[in-house]
């Protein structure tokens, strides 16, 4: 029988049984370009640093610091505490918002990746640190001096895969310009009222109780890791807290002394000590503002009196807290 005479089903299975045998079979391609997609993230963690200078990082540079918890769930809803980061491989990111303030403080990168050097990939961005020494373990300072942010890295006790970022107040923006008041006074600290505080420095005003400033010191020992009963009791006290400088470990204070409701003098410190270098820096600072010193000695201890003139300066190196302590009086 010719094909022509088939029934037509035998015939369509004959026609199917000659492609078969004749024609090769090509295997299905898959379309689904998903399934070749890695899954994770997938950057490098060096592109976090591509700036010349410190810069908040990634997503945490939509922050701001001084934000509030629910402004930065506001602006970066994507960014947690501390999270592992869904852009950059072997990242961690973070921010910290501390309970007295309650407002954005610092934000930090952690860097888990083997073999990787944190260090190597912050000079190469930024170039040299200060390389100063915190807690016998070296700490490395880099700055932004325009928007006055501050990175460090700390090696020893597992910080050397992370970078902090925080906001500082320049040594020079706080001592300011002329003889007669400091950078930061916005109206005469000398004379002022507990109310003229209030007015003019809110922003910066803390008033403790002898209990509160008891767990403030416990706080403050917990961060430093180290133990500051030979600064004395904690007491009662009026200050105003401000930013860092360059060195500061947690806040630039201004103690004044208040008698008969008015301040009659008062005191801040500008540390050195993680930066050994900064202490001539600071003093030639200090020159630069009220002059040359007079040199003298009280209780054994040396002190450098500038513009006696008034208002009268008086400084001291701290061998205690390691800075240069600087007493106004009228």
């Amino acid at each position: 029988m010719i094909p022509s005479q088939l029934p037509p089903l035998l015939l369509a299975f004959a026609l199917i049984g000659a492609v078969s045998c004749d024609t090769p079979v090509e295997p299905v391609k898959s379309n689904d370009k998903a399934a070749e997609k890695p899954t994770g993230p997938t950057k490098d963690p060096k592109e976090l640093f591509s700036a010349k200078v410190p810069e908040l990082p990634g997503p945490l540079a939509k922050l701001k610091f001084g934000m509030t918890e629910d402004e930065i769930k506001k602006a970066a809803p994507e960014v947690e505490a501390y999270g592992a980061s869904k852009e950059f491989k072997d990242t961690y990111l973070g921010y910290y918002v501390p309970d007295d303030s309650k407002k954005l403080q610092s934000v930090r990168v952690v860097l888990e990746g083997e073999g990787v050097s944190l260090e190597k990939i912050l000079v190469a961005a930024w170039g040299e640190p200060k390389r100063g020494t915190e807690l016998n373990n070296p700490k490395l300072f880099w700055f932004n001096p325009d928007k006055e942010i501050r990175a460090t890295l700390m090696t020893g006790y597992g910080k050397e895969k992370e970078v902090q970022f925080e906001p500082y107040l320049p040594a020079k923006k706080l001592l300011g310009e002329g003889k007669e008041k400091l950078g930061i006074e916005t109206t005469p600290l000398l004379g002022a009222t507990p109310a003229d505080l209030q007015k003019n420095y809110a922003q910066y005003l803390e008033v403790l109780t002898k209990e509160q400033a008891e767990e403030q010191r416990k706080r403050i020992e917990k961060l430093a890791g180290q133990n500051l009963d030979a600064l004395g009791d904690a007491t009662a006290s009026t200050n105003l807290d401000l930013l860092p400088t360059e060195y500061g470990s947690t806040f630039t204070r201004i103690n004044p002394t208040l008698e008969g409701g008015k301040i009659v003098r008062f005191r801040v410190g500008i540390p050195h000590e993680p930066f050994p270098p900064a202490k001539a820096e600071i003093l030639a600072l200090l020159e630069a503002k009220w002059g040359k010193p007079k040199e003298q000695e009280e209780y054994g201890r040396k002190q450098w009196l500038f513009n006696a003139a008034g208002p009268r300066v008086l400084v001291e190196d701290d061998d205690i807290s390691k800075q240069w302590d600087i007493e106004i009086s009228p």
